[in-house]
């Protein structure tokens, strides 16, 4: 029922840099073998250069990619930096020591609502790439584990950046999250350039036996108002805008609805506007303001 991280892979780091740091150059004596300069480490806000392996993939500890300037396409963005040396870079970490868990700080998220206790929304779901050091940084004392936050859809380059996004409007397209379906999954993420009916804009993980829609849908009103900076965020009735409940069954498979709190209570709420009528959106309405809806 993971939707949100589906891209979670743990990569070893090799920086290329232009610039040469004259102090971390070893100085070469005659007649003895000198060894090339410790890379530095990945600092927040850079941009990965390559395409990303696709999530399935099981990609070798000593595979390197290339972090840089934001100038031009890229990939990714380093989101955070975790200097404890107890980070573990295993996708299958408890979330209390992952240090990807949860990055919505680097968007800028600050849920627009005031809601239940027992319902903490999340902004748009991101892929996330782990990457660590590799041997020779080790080697050196370096010890981080570097949280990239990519597209949904592997191998998409966009420029621009996604920081501060969620409260500066300016979201790039390729992090927009729209479907063909509300079965919101990895599966189901489609270009919003491509004719779809449904856009998601921030999910929440719901507590054992939560069963107040009302709550749901009034913060998602909420948060789509903030999102799309547009006063009326239903267009006039063209767009539904509510919180679709979903929840895994007895054989692990997700579906819309409640839980039955005896046998699995964990549900998550997923806050997306849904196209009325047979028309079709052909773009993102994240930060459109009162501009003409994008139709296919």
């Amino acid at each position: 029922m993971d939707r949100r991280a589906t891209g979670v892979l743990i990569l070893a780091l090799v920086l290329f840099t232009a610039a040469v740091v004259p102090s971390l150059q070893p100085k070469a004596v005659a007649g003895r073998a000198s060894m090339g300069a410790v890379p530095l480490p990945p600092h927040i806000g850079q941009c990965l250069l390559q395409n990303p392996p696709d999530p399935a993939v099981l990609v070798s500890a000593q595979q390197s990619y290339r972090l840089g300037s934001c100038a031009g396409t890229h990939y990714g963005e380093v989101a955070r930096i975790s200097q404890s040396p107890t980070a573990s870079p295993d996708s299958t970490a408890p979330a209390a020591v992952d240090p990807c868990v949860d990055l919505s700080g680097y968007l800028g998220w600050k849920p627009p609502v005031t809601s239940a206790t027992d319902v903490r929304w999340q902004p748009i779901s991101l892929s996330v790439v782990k990457m660590v050091p590799v041997a020779l940084q080790a080697a050196f004392g370096q010890h981080w584990v570097a949280c990239v936050v990519t597209p949904q859809i592997t191998g998409t380059s966009y420029s621009g950046s996604i920081r501060n996004a969620m409260s500066t409007g300016l979201l790039p397209t390729a992090f927009a999250s729209c479907h063909v379906s509300i079965e919101v999954d990895q599966a189901g993420v489609i270009d919003c350039r491509e004719p779809h009916r449904y856009e998601m804009f921030a999910y929440a993980m719901l507590s054992n036996g939560f069963r107040d829609q009302r709550t749901l849908d009034r913060d998602c009103r909420k948060i789509v108002r903030a999102a799309t900076g547009r006063a009326d965020p239903s267009a006039a009735g063209a767009l539904s805008i509510s919180s679709t409940p979903f929840h895994l069954d007895s054989a692990g498979n997700a579906g819309p609805g409640y839980p039955d709190a005896l046998t699995n209570p964990d549900a998550e709420g997923v806050c997306a506007v849904r196209v009325l009528g047979s028309r079709l959106l052909a773009g993102s309405l994240f930060g459109i303001a009162e501009k003409a809806l994008p139709w296919a």
